[in-house]
């Protein structure tokens, strides 16, 4: 459960967590779909890696893409995201069709998600005004849910796995994101923390 790459509306957010990001302008997505097809991912040297043949999903759906290590899960999330952005993903050409869709979206990549030169505090208060402050989210609420209000003035080399990735977890959510997109976000968490994380 626990290693699975999660896509996650936000209208499945646990009760708590609703608390924090009340529903505004962009993030009422209640008509959301969202269609992949044929998705496929294939290097420069021709050789294709991934392929997806149909993936849907619909506001209020909670889907996880599972299965071993190696199998491509991080490879097709990316390419999905690469498709959904209109972004190029170095090293490789994405084929397939996705639904024309205007939403925003929160990314926490796998080990990831945070800028090494600048402090958890520094990051967090910068997503809060890139976003204009329509997200209605406090970063000091923030951190309390998370626990990492102690973490704010340390750089990411300076955490462990597990605060790594509650910060990493922090910032994806911090812009009241519509569609939340989540790559192995809780295996280095704490089991006791990661299951008040989920509930």
């Amino acid at each position: 459960l626990f290693s699975a790459s999660w896509v996650w509306p936000r209208h499945e957010w646990p009760t708590e967590f609703l608390k924090l990001w009340p529903a505004g302008p962009l993030s009422s997505c209640s008509c959301m779909e969202l269609s992949l097809k044929n998705l496929s991912v294939t290097l420069d040297n021709g050789r294709t890696i991934a392929v997806l043949q149909k993936f849907d999903l619909r506001s209020g759906e909670v889907v996880g893409w599972m299965g071993p290590s190696g199998v491509g899960k991080t490879t097709l999330l990316r390419a999905a995201l690469s498709r959904i952005l209109s972004l190029p993903l170095p090293g490789c050409s994405i084929g397939g069709t996705v639904t024309d869709i205007s939403i925003r979206i929160g990314y926490q990549p796998q080990n990831s998600g945070l800028v090494p030169w600048i402090t958890v505090g520094t990051l967090l208060d910068g997503l809060v005004k890139a976003a204009g402050g329509e997200s209605g989210v406090e970063p000091t609420d923030l951190c309390n849910c998370f626990q990492i209000d102690s973490l704010r003035k340390q750089f990411p080399d300076e955490l462990s796995g597990g605060e790594y990735q509650r910060c990493a977890l922090a910032a994806s959510l911090l812009t009241n994101p519509d569609l939340l997109i989540l790559d192995e976000p809780l295996t280095e968490v704490d089991l006791g923390l990661r299951v008040a994380i989920l509930e």
